[in-house]
């Protein structure tokens, strides 16, 4: 479920960036009536783009129907957005894939996790009440308890890197943008979709460099020329079903290692068997 849960996060996360990627280039270089293709400016926002620090993943632009990158050309396996031509008509088209590095699901992985339950099955069934099937149990259930938490971890960390990455590159893309001009409101919005674009009024704000978490949520600051100062803003994630589901599985995972290690049922954990009285 973790891994499903990742693939998602960073499915939707290149469908952002995608969209991201076509609103940058059309604000860097813009369609004109009468220009001849190919555009040499699109190519060399298309490059400096790919090249740039703030851009991850792969990225493929079409003018018409040329690929003006080398390698993967297909547009029907990634995400794609449009880049909006002149008059209304579809200038190219742009893809972008593999924009948040897989956090991976950790070390401790869903059979690992099955194997303890069955472990304490078999030291439930074949070990004594004793100090040694304590202490054999309380391993078990501490390996079972390290699994959950691996698998709340791994999807925590994705959740993490699709916010930072996003917010991270849409900064940067505003701050290249902004370096010499007021930008239109429609240029803003074109480059932080989905997020929550605030302008800020006080111009002495301090610009950190990673990304801040408060009562306001996951933000960072962005600044242009001209006194140009928006926050944004990413939108929350909806996991609220996937952290209960997780809940849910965790418990049932530690209620089955610990039915498991009762076997058999007379027996208890962590105490011996009560003597019985012996006659003089």
């Amino acid at each position: 479920m973790a891994r499903e849960t990742g693939e998602a996060l960073r499915a939707a996360a290149d469908t952002v960036a995608v969209a991201d990627a076509a609103g940058y280039l059309t604000a860097v270089a813009p369609p004109r009536a009468g220009r001849p293709t190919p555009d040499p400016r699109l190519l060399s926002a298309t490059t400096g783009l790919r090249a740039s620090s703030f851009w991850s993943g792969e990225l493929q632009v079409w003018l018409q129907d040329a690929a003006l990158l080398p390698g993967d050309t297909d547009r029907v396996a990634h995400p794609t957005a449009v880049l909006p031509g002149p008059g209304g008509v579809t200038r190219g088209m742009v893809a972008a894939w593999e924009t948040v590095p897989d956090q991976g699901v950790g070390t401790i992985d869903l059979w690992t996790g099955l194997l303890l339950v069955g472990l304490a099955a078999a030291v439930g069934r074949l070990i004594p009440v004793g100090p040694a099937r304590r202490l054999l149990l309380v391993l078990v259930f501490a390996g079972v308890g390290l699994a959950i938490t691996d698998r709340v971890r791994s999807v925590a960390r994705t959740e993490r890197a699709v916010a930072d990455v996003g917010l991270h590159r849409a900064r940067r893309m505003l701050e290249a943008t902004a370096a010499g001009r007021r930008l239109p409101e429609s240029t803003v919005a074109a480059m932080t979709t989905g997020r929550n674009v605030l302008v800020v009024k006080d111009t002495l704000v301090r610009r950190e460099v990673g990304v801040t978490r408060d009562s306001l949520g996951t933000w960072v600051l962005v600044t242009g020329a001209r006194r140009q100062v928006w926050r944004l803003v990413a939108p929350p994630t909806p996991l609220d079903r996937t952290w209960g589901l997780l809940f849910f599985l965790g418990t049932l995972a530690m209620a089955g290692a610990g039915l498991a290690g009762a076997l058999p049922p007379a027996a208890s954990y962590f105490t011996t068997p009560p003597r019985t009285p012996t006659d003089a």
